[in-house]
């Protein structure tokens, strides 16, 4: 009997699209390729997804690295979680008809 299911998130369970996600904020494509490296492409985020570092402290990190563009970062990290991160439907009803078969 199958007892635990392990799903990946990004793109699995929830669309994870920062480059879009970025770009929606106002920035230009060449912009928000730049903050996309500093930020969710840093390697960084890596470690966070692991749980090494918190939201918060890997959002400190990235100003503190970036102090030209702290505001910028600011900018991204206040809106990201939970306001644009939505479930994929197809993911989420399968995850509840999973739920309801026990």
């Amino acid at each position: 009997m199958i007892k635990n299911v392990v799903f990946d998130v990004g793109n699995v369970l929830v669309s994870y699209l920062p480059l879009d996600y970025i770009m929606s904020l106002g920035f230009e494509r060449e912009e928000a390729k730049i903050l996309l490296l500093k930020t969710f492409g840093h390697e960084l985020w890596e470690e966070h997804d692991r749980g090494i570092y918190s939201h918060d402290e890997l959002w400190d990190i990235f100003e503190q690295q970036n102090p030209d563009c702290a505001l910028d970062i600011r900018k991204l990290r206040d809106g990201w979680w939970p306001d644009y991160i939505p479930l994929i439907d197809e993911t989420a009803n399968f995850l509840r008809e999973c739920n309801s078969r026990g």
